[in-house]
């Protein structure tokens, strides 16, 4: 009987090669370097700045508020502080404020009221200055006289005051120094020189005709000049009549142009 056969032996494995501690694994040998065996890649430093560069835009410097604004700031500021606490002191007590608003309008009502009430919108007393109208030559009267105004007034030139004021008192040289000379030229074209003037005043005045009030009834102003028209009310003893005037004056203040219809008896005096 023959012997049975023996198992083959086991194969030899390699011995592990000493390597020290905290090297890499054998099984890569070639994946990293050893420590201190290879340098790493050298890294170029950053590139160094220069100075920083000013910036492009400076600033003004601050300056002083001037004395004028800080005289008004303050008033300013505590007009808007006591508006704020007026609101919301109104806003706490309404029926309050309600009551102090009807006692203001009731206060500014009556005087207004008052006003207009002395100061009928219809009538004006022409203040003159008694001295010289500029280049007409003319000189205001010293007296004032009440002239009649429409709605709404328009301020008259010293040169209509004065014509108005010449037919008040038969005054031919007032009236002639009120025109600008190219009308006085043109009215003694026409045989109305300052003579004549006098003698178709003279002649209203010996017919006892008194002129009493000037009622402007139109009137506006362009750049050009202004025009203006004149309801006349006069008397003539007992009895009453209506006449018109009307006025161009031309930029310089000045009379450029005249027109007097002739008084028309009325039955009625005139109001």
């Amino acid at each position: 009987m023959s012997p049975s056969p023996m198992p083959p032996a086991p194969p030899q494995l390699p011995a592990p090669s000493a390597q020290p501690p905290g090297a890499y694994p054998p099984q890569y040998p070639d994946a990293y370097p050893a420590p201190g065996t290879q340098p790493y890649p050298a890294v170029a430093p950053p590139p160094t700045q220069g100075a920083p560069q000013p910036p492009s835009y400076i600033p003004e410097p601050l300056h002083r508020p001037s004395r004028f604004w800080r005289m008004v700031k303050w008033p300013l500021r505590q007009l808007f502080k006591a508006l704020i606490l007026t609101g919301r002191a109104a806003k706490a007590h309404k029926a309050v404020a309600l009551l102090i608003v009807l006692l203001v309008a009731l206060i500014g009502g009556g005087t207004y009221g008052f006003y207009r009430l002395t100061h009928p919108a219809d009538a004006i007393t022409v203040q003159t200055r008694g001295g010289n109208t500029g280049g007409t030559g003319a000189t205001q009267p010293n007296t004032p006289f009440t002239v009649q105004i429409g709605q709404p007034p328009l301020e008259l030139p010293d040169s209509v005051t004065n014509a108005l004021y010449a037919f008040k008192t038969y005054d031919a040289q007032r009236l002639w120094q009120s025109f600008d000379p190219a009308y006085q030229q043109y009215s003694t074209s026409i045989g109305l020189t300052q003579g004549a003037w006098q003698q178709q005043l003279d002649t209203l005045k010996s017919q006892g005709i008194t002129f009493d009030q000037f009622r402007e009834t139109g009137g506006f102003v362009t750049a050009e000049g202004s025009y203006y028209t004149f309801t006349v009310l006069y008397r003539q003893g007992q009895q009453g009549g209506v006449a018109t005037m009307y006025f161009a004056v031309d930029p310089n203040g000045a009379i450029s142009n005249f027109e007097f219809l002739h008084p028309q008896p009325q039955s009625t005096t005139g109001a």
